[in-house]
């Protein structure tokens, strides 16, 4: 507890109270009523009741306008039925006048209350109040103010019950009450001064439950004495850090989340009261499982406390060589921090297995990570997968990276994928085995990552020169995981499709379509014997039938459509004339043709919508035509 309030220092947020309406401190000699008296300890009080007349032992008084003097009266009246403090103003002059209490010894960023009772005579009369504290019973030495109240009007008592303050060094301090009413006012009326210790108290039965491997819940009571609460802050640490917060609530538990699994955590909690902050509770020390990772799992060490090793992982040591260890900066290629196995007189089998990782069956996936040395000798190293943290349990060979002549003091990279979960869905940890020989150098690791491996579905899928009954459709490959062949279908639903084909190609012509149908246009690609997923259907949909169905246009094409400049008219008959009119007949343009096809200029034809005629073998069809 000592070492976390000292961390948290920097987490105390501290404010002064400026003053309001103070007028300004002219010096003056300070009158005291006893001199070379010693300081008293909290809690201190005066209620004036041992004076009447003169002023308490050990106080003193400052007149820098040599006003009227402070004095005592018992039962002065207006809600002040006992021995009262009072400071009586001019007819001609504004009051300036302090009072000063004897010295008090406070511990410096130990938060105090003070309380006082104050008032004026009269409702018709107005007066000022301001007080201070400060290191010396002086008016140059109250330099911070507590409060000052510029309205002390209606003949009634008023009260300060429990303000806050919190001195910043340790000493004797003295307070400061401060009478400055404008001239022609009357009586100000000060009693029952209290300085006391502020007390908020520590929350109770602070607690975590619920903890999982990144989560937790804290939970804890209000304290059983000190003012009352208004809120709560609580703070989560981890390796001395805070590491979010501190977070304020008004509730006594709160869920916090992320968490890191394999963490050890502590858990603060103090109470704010009327301005000030209690102390923080003792230390609530819990330690989240590491349950299993999710995919994907990367580690670069970055995290680590040197030399320990990251979290849920695990070394073993399978000879009489050294442990891993993590290391800062080794160089050759591994300018932060990374796995290290240092070299003696003996071999290696220094094993560093990675946490439970949860793989499914059905799914493929990969392994990357970075390895060298630092070019003193030969390393080896060997990558196996097991269903535990041992090294009898890792799988012997396999596909993962067998390295028996690490050299030459640079950084490698090393990809392994598409692999399978090996003995279907479960937990699996990959295993990095040094097995150098005895009398070799450093061999390092870094930047693990176990992850899916996804086909990546193809990209820009399109339809082109679109016909009543044929149409041209294209995609761009995948980026990351490339395809090697695709499966496609062009249906009419968007649905899944139940029958695709395989096409090594990006574009493929399609025929023997209806006319003015909708078509969805599925593609996925498929990678090392992985499917993508169906990418999102594109629909296109094709031209209107041409006239009536007669051998003369069954094959008759127009395209583009809609267009821009030229439209192309292609037939298996020949064609005699093209004609384009306007939907209500009006005839635009003609031209007589004599083959199987004929490009119509429209560059001079206005937007909008027509009707184009073609004619062969003294037959006509027409199609709706739109001009851009």
């Amino acid at each position: 507890m000592k070492n976390f309030t000292s961390l948290l220092a920097l987490l105390l947020c501290c404010s002064a109270i400026a003053s309001n309406g103070d007028p300004v401190k002219r010096p003056s000699a300070t009158k005291k009523t006893t001199l070379d008296c010693e300081p008293v300890a909290v809690p201190f009080y005066e209620d004036f009741e041992s004076t009447q007349n003169g002023l308490p032992e050990c106080s003193a008084t400052a007149y820098p306008d040599n006003g009227n003097a402070w004095e005592t009266i018992n039962f002065p009246g207006n809600g002040f039925e006992s021995v009262t403090l009072v400071g009586t103003g001019s007819v001609t002059e504004a009051s300036n006048k302090w009072f000063f209490t004897k010295g008090i010894q406070l511990t410096g960023g130990t938060t105090y209350k003070i309380s006082y009772k104050y008032g004026n005579k009269s409702e018709d009369t107005t007066e000022k109040l301001h007080v201070a504290y400060g290191t010396s019973a002086t008016v140059d030495g109250m330099s911070t103010t507590i409060s000052t109240h510029n309205s002390v009007t209606g003949g009634t008592p008023q009260t300060v019950d429990g303000m806050p303050f919190t001195p910043s060094a340790s000493g004797v301090y003295y307070f400061g009450f401060h009478m400055f009413s404008d001239a022609n006012q009357w009586s100000l009326l000060i009693d029952d001064i209290a300085i006391e210790p502020f007390e908020c108290g520590v929350p109770q039965n602070a607690a975590a439950s619920d903890v999982t491997s990144t989560t937790a819940s804290f939970s804890w009571e209000a304290p059983t004495s000190g003012e009352p609460v208004m809120m709560y802050q609580y703070c989560v640490v981890n390796n001395n850090t805070p590491i979010d917060g501190p977070v304020s609530t008004t509730l006594t538990g709160a869920s916090y989340f992320p968490l890191v699994p394999g963490g050890t955590y502590q858990f603060f909690v103090r109470s704010f009261c009327s301005g000030a902050w209690g102390n923080w509770s003792d230390a609530v020390t819990f330690t989240t499982p590491c349950g299993t990772f999710a995919l994907p799992y990367s580690q670069d060490f970055e995290l680590v406390a040197l030399p320990e090793i990251p979290n849920c992982t695990a070394i073993e040591n399978a000879a009489d060589g050294n442990d891993w260890i993590t290391s800062e900066n080794p160089g050759n290629g591994f300018s932060t921090k990374a796995l290290q196995y240092s070299g003696n007189g003996q071999a290696a089998s220094a094993w560093f297995f990675t946490p439970g990782l949860e793989l499914e069956a059905g799914k493929m996936y990969k392994l990357s990570y970075k390895y060298g040395n630092n070019g003193a000798g030969i390393e080896k190293l060997n990558v196996s997968v097991g269903a535990a943290q041992q090294a009898d349990a890792m799988s012997p060979g396999g596909p993962f990276g067998n390295f028996e002549n690490i050299s030459g003091g640079e950084a490698q990279s090393n990809s392994v994928g598409p692999f399978p979960a090996v003995n279907g869905a479960g937990i699996y940890y990959f295993g990095f085995n040094a097995f150098s020989d005895a009398s070799q150098g450093n061999l390092y690791l870094d930047d693990i990552l176990v992850e899916e491996w996804i086909c990546n579905t193809p990209t820009n899928i399109a339809a082109a020169d679109v016909t009543q009954s044929s149409a041209t459709v294209s995609w761009d490959a995948s980026v990351g995981n490339t395809a090697q062949v695709y499966q496609f279908a062009v249906t009419t639903s968007e649905e899944e499709p139940a029958n695709p084909e395989f096409t090594p190609s990006l574009t493929h012509a399609l025929d023997n379509l209806e006319p003015e149908t909708t078509y969805y246009i599925h593609v996925r690609g498929l990678c090392s014997g992985v499917l993508s997923e169906w990418n999102a259907p594109v629909s296109f949909t094709t031209q209107p039938s041409l006239g009536f169905d007669t051998p003369s246009f069954s094959k008759l094409k127009v395209f583009p459509n809609p267009v821009k400049d030229v439209v192309s008219v292609v037939n298996t008959t020949n064609i005699e004339k093209i004609e384009i009119r306007s939907l209500l007949g009006q005839l635009i343009s003609s031209a007589n043709c004599n083959g199987l096809n004929a490009d119509v200029s429209l560059a001079h034809v206005p937007s909008g919508s027509y009707i184009l005629k073609v004619y062969s073998e003294g037959r006509s069809a027409t199609a709706r035509l739109l001009k851009e």
